[in-house]
């Protein structure tokens, strides 16, 4: 259930209005929502030229268009399924915003889920369960703002053959159902947090999926570049994967690419 909008509509001359919800974010801007939209990313970009505050949130309760961080990669949500919702930053970080998000979303989950197993960060932008993705991130950055898009699969029942396995939702991991706004106000509550505070890296390394395993990592391209294999041994402080390649003695940063998955 979706609380209901005050009174009034946010939007803006030309542009399809959301409602404003009676949430009360840690950042203290609006929490802007539609049942259905394209992207809630290419709507926060909108929003964010239109000149909307740090830590504005753009919801939805289901989109059409939404998009992963590689080319041909979509995000398709059934209404009521999912939590979804990009958010505005405005300013400069200190460490990789996707990772920051992951580390908020992993903290939320296990904060308001006291049956769900340890959240775990898949460099660079999902966060897993028991080694299934129940949750995506994707940063785009322009004008000066970051907008952080964030899925977190909720109540999912099952998922595509292609997908078992590969994802889950904390309905599966629980057994019950949840609801999207109770989930949103501590996430934004995390990211509020992780990015004021000075100790992200140690909790990202502490829980960096496959840490300390052998793993195959293609590098740079996803489609084409060279697969890496060898012990993830961490993260740098800037937030690369630290990978020590097979026949090498010292870990090497790796700043773009892909973990393959367990086998691979």
């Amino acid at each position: 259930m979706v609380p209901e909008p005050r009174d009034g509509i946010a939007g803006f001359s030309g542009y399809p209005a959301y409602t404003t919800l009676d949430l009360a974010s840690p950042f203290g801007a609006p929490v802007l929502y539609r049942a259905e939209t394209g992207s809630t990313m290419d709507d926060a970009r909108l929003l964010a030229e239109a000149g909307y505050p740090h830590g504005t949130v753009v919801m939805a309760g289901s989109q059409s268009a939404g998009r992963g961080r590689l080319p041909g990669r979509a995000w398709v949500a059934v209404p009521g399924e999912s939590l979804l919702f990009t958010v505005i930053l405005h300013g400069a970080f200190p460490f990789p915003v996707p990772l920051a998000a992951g580390l908020a979303v992993a903290r939320a989950l296990e904060r308001t889920q006291p049956d769900l197993g340890r959240a775990e960060i898949k460099w660079p932008n999902d966060v897993m369960i028991g080694g299934r993705k129940v949750s995506g991130i994707l940063c785009e950055s322009s004008g000066g703002s970051v907008r952080v898009g964030i899925g977190v699969n909720l109540n999912q029942p099952s998922f595509p053959p292609e997908l078992n396995g590969k994802a889950t939702s904390l309905l599966l991991e629980t057994g019950a159902r949840v609801e999207p706004a109770g989930i949103l106000l501590v996430v934004l509550r995390e990211l509020k947090a992780v990015l004021a505070g000075p100790d992200a890296d140690r909790e990202l390394s502490r829980r960096l999926y496959r840490a300390g395993k052998t793993v195959a990592f293609r590098e740079g391209d996803p489609e084409t570049g060279p697969i890496v294999r060898g012990l993830l041994v961490g993260l740098s402080p800037a937030g690369a994967l630290l990978i020590m390649p097979e026949g090498e003695t010292e870990s090497r940063e790796f700043h773009s690419g892909e973990l393959l998955p367990a086998g691979a």
